[in-house]
């Protein structure tokens, strides 16, 4: 079986059948999670309110998931309860990189 080519998706290699490359198909990965795409485009808004609590949005800039204090009320969706909400939601990962390291993807 061959390695991975960088660029391409490692889950199209079985452990049985020879590895077959294919390109990354974005649109399949928008089209399976457009609801929390939506919220992912979003800036952060920290609400009109004046509770302080302690959220994660998406920034992506840095394709990160990154810690602000909402409001209590308002805002948008681009607000979640924990960092790993927030990265399932909105970074992706694909195979390794030119450089080595995985790739990320956010949508």
């Amino acid at each position: 079986m061959q390695p991975p080519q960088p660029g391409f998706d490692p889950a199209t290699c079985g452990a049985a059948a020879e590895c077959i490359p294919q390109p990354l198909d974005h649109r399949s990965v928008v089209s399976s999670n457009a609801a929390h795409n939506k919220a992912c485009s979003l800036k952060k808004d920290p609400g009109n309110c004046e509770d302080a609590s302690t959220k994660w949005y998406y920034d992506s800039k840095s394709n990160s998931c990154r810690l602000f204090v909402y409001g209590g009320c308002d805002g948008n969706d681009n607000r979640f309860d924990t960092e790993a909400k927030c990265k399932a939601a909105c970074v992706r990962e694909y195979g390794a990189s030119d450089a080595g390291h995985k790739a990320q993807a956010a949508f």
